[in-house]
């Protein structure tokens, strides 16, 4: 005699939507564009944008090494920029910051898109709790 299943009902399933060629290029050429901008030219719309890409994508991926240190590079310019008064970003910072786009890069293609657009929203939602505009 089986057992029976103490499994609540949590509703329908919501299938995975693969990422097509076209989303990850598009996607990975914005993540790109906007770490080279930061390095180029560092400024506060620039470092936000690069900010809430990361936690994006940092809550689809989960911690990763390449995240930490993309983490602390952030802080680093973050730290930088209460001290001083002005964004910069230096060269080890420049090279984790790349270093992480790469990585992320090859980690889009295997992320489904409506966790992405999940991951997304979610982010949005917490930046307007927090009473931040994006």
């Amino acid at each position: 005699m089986k057992k029976p299943r103490n499994k609540k009902y949590a509703g329908p399933r919501v299938p995975n939507i693969p990422m097509m060629a076209t989303t990850h290029d598009t996607l990975a050429m914005e993540l790109h564009a906007a770490i080279e901008t930061l390095i180029a030219r560092p400024d506060a719309d620039t470092y936000n944008d690069v900010s809430l890409r990361f936690i994006t994508l940092g809550r689809v991926v989960g911690p990763q090494s390449y995240m930490e240190q993309a983490k602390s590079a952030m802080l680093d310019i973050a730290a930088r920029f209460e001290r001083v008064g002005k964004f910069g970003v230096n060269a080890a910072e420049a090279l984790a910051l790349r270093l992480a786009s790469g990585q992320m890069d090859m980690a889009l293609p295997k992320i489904p898109v409506n966790k992405l657009w999940a991951a997304e929203m979610r982010t949005v939602a917490m930046l307007k709790g927090s009473g931040v505009t994006a």
